[in-house]
């Protein structure tokens, strides 16, 4: 009996010896470790071979996408601040020719002292409005998605229908100024000002959309 439990205290000693070396092994370890300044190195990869390795050409693609989607926040806000400026231009353009229209074809003064200020604002006014469509366009699109009914939408359609209004704002203008002193040019300059506030709508709700 004596020998048995002998054999039992001489396995308990081994196998707690050997967990004393093992635990002391790590521990020494781990002060390598710290005195080089690396963790220690307790991982262990079973599978090495496996290993993904990158893809250049993805990381090239999402090198592009980065890169585009900088320069669209950089355009999209020019965009913005540039379109509410013209946004103003072109509510002072609509004011003014209201009063040119009422002064020379409603009051019948013909005095024109709102007609160098309206043709003024309208070529800035055009002008503004030409270079915020091209900041528009010129912004790359990283992200691209399917047409559905949102905000985004509202603006382009919205922006799209005040393109045509201030394209056909331009030919109006040029033609109305072209009939002075026939019996017609009222009529153009009427629709002149009504197209002028159908584009001022247009655009504000465009803004509106884009803001919001």
């Amino acid at each position: 009996m004596w020998r048995l439990g002998a054999l039992v205290l001489f396995c308990a000693m081994w196998f707690g010896a050997l967990r004393s070396a093992s635990a002391q092994d790590v521990a020494a370890a781990g002060r390598e470790g710290a005195a080089t300044g690396a963790p220690a190195d307790l991982d262990f990869d079973f599978f090495p071979e496996q290993r993904v390795q990158p893809d250049p050409a993805q990381q090239q693609r999402a090198q592009r996408i980065a890169s585009q989607a900088r320069l669209r926040r950089s355009l999209l806000t020019v965009h913005q601040i540039v379109g509410f400026v013209t946004l103003a231009s072109l509510t002072a353009t609509v004011a003014i020719g209201h009063l040119n229209y009422h002064d020379r074809y409603v009051a019948g003064d013909f005095s024109d002292r709102y007609q160098g200020a309206h043709r003024g604002l309208a070529i800035v006014t055009t002008g503004l409005f030409s270079a915020t469509g091209l900041v528009a366009l010129a912004a790359p699109n990283p992200y691209p998605k399917q047409l559905r009914f949102d905000t985004a939408l509202v603006h382009k359609l919205a922006m799209l229908m005040a393109t045509a209004g201030m394209a056909t704002q331009v030919i109006l203008g040029a033609v109305t100024a072209s009939r002075d002193g026939r019996l017609d040019q009222p009529g153009l300059a009427l629709g002149h000002v009504v197209v002028g506030y159908a584009t001022w709508a247009f655009m504000a709700t465009g803004v509106v959309a884009y803001f919001f």
